[in-house]
């Protein structure tokens, strides 16, 4: 199991956004990964159709070797 922590979450009706505390190792596999919507989707705790639409990785400063995964997706309960 990858742990992941959900450090912000935000919607504006249409679209979700979250930001996710991740290890440079899943940065690593989600970057070589050919299909990352369905790797993204096993991460997930909200089990829905949905389609992200927006996906971006920074350095979590101060935290070494941590990542934040920045993602918008379409919001799954419009």
């Amino acid at each position: 199991m990858i742990k992941t922590e959900c450090i912000k979450r935000d919607w504006d009706g249409a679209n979700v956004y979250e930001e996710i505390l991740i290890s440079e190792e899943l940065k690593a596999r989600l970057e070589q990964s050919a299909d990352m919507n369905k790797l993204f989707t096993d991460l997930m705790t909200i089990k829905r159709d949905y389609r992200i639409t927006d996906i971006k990785f920074y350095e979590a400063f101060p935290l070494i070797n941590h990542y934040v995964l920045s993602v918008q997706y379409t919001n799954p309960f419009q």
